[in-house]
This record gives C-alpha cells, sequence and structure tokens, in this order.
C-alpha cells in the first residue's frame, strides 16, 4: 500500500509538472509571436526610412547586401568618421595587426577591434560570394594560398570595406565591371613586376 500511494502521489507530481511546463512553453510561444510581429514592423520602418537617406540607397546596387547590412555599413562609416580606408580596416578587425622590432616581425590576427563591424563585414564578404564573381576569385586564391575559410572571409571582406569606403567618400554607386576591370589590371601589373 505504501508503494502504491507513492507511486500516485508522484504520478500526480508529475502531472502537475506536466502541466506547468506545457503552460510556461505556450506563453513563450506567444512573446515569439509577438516578438516576431516587432521584427516585421521594424524592418517596415527601417526600409522607409531607407528611402530617404541616399547613401543607403548608393548601396541597392551591390547584390547580396541586404537592408540591415545596408545599414550597418552606413552607421560603421558615418559614426566613426575615418580618414582613410585603412583606418577603417584596422578598426574592423580585417586588416593584419603588425608587431616589429629590429629584425623581429610577427603578424597576427587583430583582436582588438569593433566585433560587431568585423562580423558585418566578413557577413557581408560570405554572402557576396555568390553575386560577385571578383569576390569568389579572390576567396579561392586566398583559400590555395592555404588561408583557413574566416581568413579568406576577412581578407575579402578588407577589400569590400576599400570599396565602400570609397563609394561612401565619393557618394558614387558600385559599379560592378568598373571594378572587376581595376582588380584585373592590378593582377597583371603584379604579374608583370
Amino acid at each position: 500500500i505504501r508503494v502504491y500511494k507513492g507511486l500516485r502521489s508522484s504520478l500526480e507530481a508529475r502531472a502537475l509538472l506536466v502541466e506547468t511546463r506545457s503552460h510556461l512553453a505556450q506563453i513563450i510561444a506567444c512573446q515569439l509571436l509577438q516578438i516576431k510581429g516587432f521584427i516585421k514592423s521594424y524592418e517596415k520602418r527601417l526600409e522607409e526610412a531607407s528611402r530617404q537617406v541616399e547613401e543607403l540607397r548608393l548601396l541597392e546596387g551591390i547584390k547580396g547586401i541586404g537592408l540591415r547590412s545596408r545599414v550597418g555599413i552606413l552607421i560603421y562609416f558615418y559614426h566613426y568618421q575615418w580618414k582613410d580606408f585603412r583606418e577603417a580596416q584596422a578598426a574592423a578587425g580585417l586588416s593584419p595587426a603588425t608587431l616589429q622590432s629590429g629584425k623581429y616581425k610577427f603578424v597576427h590576427f587583430r583582436k582588438g577591434c569593433i566585433k560587431w563591424a568585423r562580423d558585418l563585414f566578413t557577413e557581408l564578404a560570405y554572402s557576396t560570394l555568390l553575386y560577385q564573381p571578383w569576390a569568389r576569385l579572390y576567396y579561392d586564391r586566398k583559400r590555395k594560398e592555404g588561408k583557413k575559410h574566416y581568413h579568406a572571409l576577412r581578407c575579402v571582406a578588407n577589400i569590400w570595406v576599400k570599396i565602400l569606403f570609397k563609394l561612401w567618400k565619393e557618394g558614387t554607386t558600385y559599379n560592378h565591371e568598373k571594378h572587376f576591370v581595376a582588380m584585373t589590371q592590378q593582377l597583371v601589373m603584379r604579374l608583370v613586376h
């Protein structure tokens, strides 16, 4: 009888626990649906605002770069007011850091940087591999050199920062053909020298 009573009270406690947990799961599901609605309204407002900002419209022509990325790029360049593209690359942690003293020289991954910017530009580099042939060629070249995936992406992102910085400074739109020709000329110049 003791075993039966103990088993019965254990089952009642489990039923109560299951009921409580299922109620909690329902509450969380309702909150997630509400958050999803907030995100949709935020994206709508962001899209409406992007039509009014000239700099965001200049970046629309680049395939593989979404609205959130364009806004992040604009925030990065406007908020910090970089003097040149090298400063922007270093602050985003995309260019390597060099330690040098006398004959000693050591090049390493830059850890002290603006982390969200590094993430933004590496995601941008990854998403443009499908749409920008030069990005895919450059990525493949870096992989053949023995660089790991993320390192090769940072190399592509480094070039994107240079391109986007120039577009931002000049107020011009991205021209894929012009950039592809410039990269081909640079490659030929390297091979000649």
